[in-house]
């Protein structure tokens, strides 16, 4: 929401540290208005590095802040490590500060609304890149239509929260206008639980192979950074290296789903 309005700022080297500074104090007050649950609070330690550092104009300090948040994170709960979320939020998040420049350089449009749009794409293959290992081993699918529902989302999500936070503001001074503000709000949600419940009914919405192994992720994990290296360096040998892991991991997951439709097991639901 900060970086819609003032986003600007970013380019201007005398408001840059005004920009981080007010994206910093909005990241904490909406982390106080959720309660601070240790979700947030590690999201909120990440992304007020992550504009800290993207203040800089740096990349590299960008990386190096949101290695930093990481770090700190550990250093006070060790067990961080093997947390799901914790995993895939950074791995996320780096997937984007390295990839996502890259991919948006792929394609230009001089239509302002394509280019948006793009530009949306280019941060959903990237997140969705870096986290392919993760969401491969903890939950053994892929979603196909990933692209569709980010372009969705992503432009919905500024305007719910402007709705959500403007009806409490307005909402305490004068109750009849905040109620026009949360009808909006009300109307929002709806419409975007209409459009995720159609994309959910879709056919082949999600490519199932069921939980794979360590050794099969990992794989899969060659196969991302390979892949990463050919499109931030445009190396033509990590291109083959690339071809190679990938005929691998085919492989691993053809012969994993073989074994896993010969073997015979009894599942109980606790209900």
């Amino acid at each position: 929401l900060v970086n819609m309005l003032i986003g600007h700022w970013r380019r201007r080297e005398k408001y840059r540290w005004v920009y981080a500074a007010i994206g910093v104090i909005c990241i904490r007050f909406y982390a106080f208005l959720t309660g601070l649950p240790v979700s947030v609070q590690r999201s909120a330690l990440m992304f007020s590095l992550f504009v800290i550092g993207s203040a800089t104009g740096n990349q590299q300090n960008t990386i190096h802040s949101v290695i930093a948040s990481a770090f700190l994170l550990l250093l006070f709960n060790t067990l961080l490590l093997f947390d799901v979320g914790f995993q895939l939020s950074y791995a996320a998040v780096l997937g984007i500060i390295i990839l996502q420049p890259k991919i948006s350089n792929w394609f230009y449009s001089r239509y302002w609304f394509v280019q948006k749009c793009w530009e949306v794409c280019a941060v959903s293959i990237a997140a969705q890149l870096a986290t392919l290992p993760f969401t491969m081993y903890y939950f053994g699918y892929f979603p196909v239509y990933f692209l569709v529902t980010n372009i969705i989302i992503l432009p919905l999500t500024p305007l719910i929260l402007i709705l959500g936070l403007t009806g409490v503001a307005v909402y305490a001074l004068s109750a009849t206008v905040g109620v026009y503000f949360f009808t909006m709000l009300d109307y929002c949600l709806t419409a975007l639980n209409i459009v995720m419940h159609w994309i959910a009914s879709l056919p082949n919405v999600v490519i199932i192979n069921g939980q794979i192994s360590l050794l099969t992720a990992m794989l899969i994990a060659i196969c991302v950074i390979c892949l990463g290296i050919v499109v931030v360096y445009r190396q033509k040998r990590w291109f083959y290296s690339t071809l190679f892991s990938t005929i691998i991991v085919l492989v691993a997951l053809i012969v994993e789903r073989h074994l896993v439709l010969q073997k015979d097991e009894l599942v109980i639901f606790k209900t």
